[in-house]
């Protein structure tokens, strides 16, 4: 997962955001995360969406991650 993030300035980078959209969806809070750490490489409205409703997230973790990059 984390991997995907390198190809956010790359011609893959709609099919490698595909992916972590649906990722972000998953029941496991741990994948949720990461998605929350790799979606910042991407400078998308379907990323910062996708984060900001991470941000709302139930899991701690996931919220955590959102707020990361912040500091």
């Amino acid at each position: 997962m984390a991997n995907l993030g390198q190809l956010a300035k790359t011609p893959q980078a709609s099919s490698a955001l595909e992916v972590l959209i649906e990722a972000a969806n998953s029941s496991e809070g741990a994948i949720r995360a990461q998605v929350a750490i790799v979606l910042r490489h991407f400078d998308d409205p379907e990323a910062q969406a996708a984060l900001m409703k991470l941000r709302q997230d139930s899991d701690y973790r996931v919220v955590g991650a959102t707020l990361e990059g912040l500091v």
